[in-house]
């Protein structure tokens, strides 16, 4: 019979992080798995809430993200119009807000996500947690009942070679952190995700542009 963790976690990205984080301060036995072979190098989401802050705070790395992120001290709202010219709407004084945390002054901090990540990582290493890069969960069944109930997880691991090996992965819980369509959600009938679907298009990317806009400090743009 296999060694039962208390906690296998799918899905290395932020949420999956810091819940690994905060179930190591808490000593219980963890894996941390994730179907990429990297660890991703772009920024995608990048905005730091200062109740995120003081979460972070329990471990010590709020101070590791306010020194590696980028206040923001105020949201310039901006319309564009149909001959292409932008305009001022309105402007959020951000560090004026009372909510009532010791973080007010940053209520709004850009961090990259793969700079999160990265110091996310570099705490779970200190404590003797890697991610398991290149392992992607398949299914998951659930052994004994109550008390004694078992996650059984199906887990594919490739190496560097190509060769893939299946190992069943036995834990008390399974968190599923691995996005809007996550395997472990979809793995067991009856999970659904409730909520409604709202179309849009939006865009993000990764460079270095030039604005004629100035005081940029963050800003919205409605067209």
């Amino acid at each position: 019979m296999s060694e039962v963790l208390d906690v296998l976690i799918v899905g290395a990205g932020p949420v999956g992080l810091l819940a690994a984080v905060e179930l190591t301060r808490r000593f219980h036995s963890l894996r941390i798995i994730e179907k990429q072979r990297h660890q991703s190098l772009y920024s995608k989401a990048f905005i730091v809430h200062c109740r995120t802050l003081e979460l972070l705070a329990h471990s010590g790395l709020d101070q590791e993200f306010m020194a590696q992120g980028v206040l923001y001290p105020e949201l310039r709202i901006l319309t564009a119009l149909s001959n292409g010219e932008i305009r001022d709407f309105a402007t959020l004084r951000l560090n004026d807000q009372d909510i009532g945390s010791e973080y007010e002054f940053a209520i709004l901090i850009c961090l990259p996500q793969n700079k999160i990540e990265a110091i996310l990582r570099k705490y779970l290493n200190s404590m003797g947690h890697k991610v398991e890069h290149s392992a992607e969960f398949q299914s998951a069944r659930i052994e004994g009942s109550g008390e004694n109930a078992v996650v059984v997880s199906t887990v594919v691991s490739t190496d560097t070679h190509g060769i893939q090996t299946v190992e069943l992965i036995r834990s008390k819980y399974l968190i599923g952190s691995d996005g809007v369509h996550s395997t472990v959600r979809k793995s067991q009938e009856g999970w659904t995700f409730e909520g409604v679907c709202i179309d849009g298009t939006f865009a993000i990317a990764d460079g270095i542009f030039e604005s004629k806009l100035s005081n940029w400090n963050l800003g919205l743009i409605f067209h």
